[in-house]
C-alpha cells in the first residue's frame, strides 16, 4: 500500500496569469518545442521573439478544422480536444500552450447551452457542468500522469475592487462560475506577471512565483521570488532540459 517516493523529472504545469498586455503570451512562447493553440487570435506580442524562439514555435486554429474550414461556436470545444488529442501523441512537442482559458471557458459554453446566440444564458445546473469540463481538462491534461509535456495555460485577471474605497483587494481569473476560485489547483506552478513602475526610470515587465495577501502565486522551479523573464529564461530552460 505505501509507496517511497523517488526523485524523478517532473514537466511544469503552469498557470500563467496577469492583466493583458504583461507578456504571458511572449513568456510562454519562449518555453521549450512549443505549440500555441490560439483562442485568443492575437500573434502581434510574438514580433518581439527571436528568429530561433519563431522557428521553434507552431500555432494551432482552434476555430478551424483539419480542412481550414470555420467550426461553428457550439462545435469549437470538441474541436480543440480533437486537436488536443494528437497534440499530446506528437513527441516533437515538449510544451503545449493554451491563449487563453477566458476564451476557452467562452468556446465551452456555447457548446454547452448549444447555442451561440447571446440572449440564452446559463441556468444553474449549467454551471455545475461547465465546472466538470474543466474538472475533466485538469485531471485528464494538466495533472495527467505519465505526461512527456510542459503544460502552460494563460490566464487573464481582472482586478477586484471594493464598492465603498475604490481600492483593490485582489485578484480573479476572468472566468464564470466556482472554478476561477479553485482552478489553480491544478498546476504545479502559478506565475503571476505584472508591469513595475518605478519614478525615474522605465517600466518593467516581471513574474513573481511568491503569494501575497492579493493574489496566489506557487513556483516549483529554483527562481528568484520575483525575476524578469528575460534574465531568467537560460535558467529556466536549463531546469526543464
Amino acid at each position: 500500500m505505501y509507496e517511497k517516493f523517488t526523485e524523478s523529472k517532473q514537466y511544469i504545469s503552469l498557470l500563467l496569469k496577469g492583466m493583458p498586455g504583461t507578456g504571458k503570451t511572449t513568456i510562454a512562447a519562449q518555453f521549450p518545442k512549443p505549440v500555441l493553440i490560439n483562442f485568443d487570435k492575437n500573434t502581434a506580442c510574438l514580433n518581439r521573439l527571436s528568429k530561433e524562439s519563431l522557428d521553434d514555435l507552431r500555432l494551432v486554429d482552434p476555430f478551424k478544422d483539419e480542412a481550414g474550414k470555420i467550426v461553428p461556436n457550439i462545435k469549437i470545444w470538441n474541436n480543440f480536444t480533437n486537436q488536443l488529442s494528437k497534440i499530446v501523441e506528437d513527441n516533437s512537442v515538449k510544451t503545449i500552450i493554451i491563449d487563453s482559458l477566458t476564451l476557452l471557458a467562452a468556446a465551452l459554453e456555447s457548446s454547452i447551452l448549444g447555442s451561440d446566440d447571446p440572449k440564452k444564458q446559463f441556468r444553474l445546473q449549467d454551471w455545475g457542468t461547465f465546472g466538470r469540463y474543466l474538472q475533466w481538462l485538469g485531471e485528464n491534461l494538466i495533472q495527467a500522469q505519465g505526461r512527456d509535456k510542459h503544460i502552460i495555460v494563460i490566464a487573464h485577471e481582472q482586478a477586484l475592487v471594493d464598492d465603498d474605497s475604490g481600492r483593490t483587494t485582489g485578484y480573479s481569473l476572468t472566468i464564470g462560475g466556482k472554478m476561477k476560485n479553485s482552478f489553480e489547483m491544478y498546476f504545479s506552478d502559478v506565475w503571476k506577471t505584472f508591469i513595475e513602475t518605478k519614478v525615474g526610470r522605465p517600466s518593467e515587465y516581471k513574474v513573481t512565483g511568491k503569494p501575497t495577501n492579493m493574489f496566489t502565486a506557487k513556483c516549483s522551479l529554483d527562481l528568484p521570488d520575483t525575476w524578469k523573464f528575460s534574465e531568467q529564461k537560460d535558467n529556466i530552460v536549463k531546469q526543464l532540459a
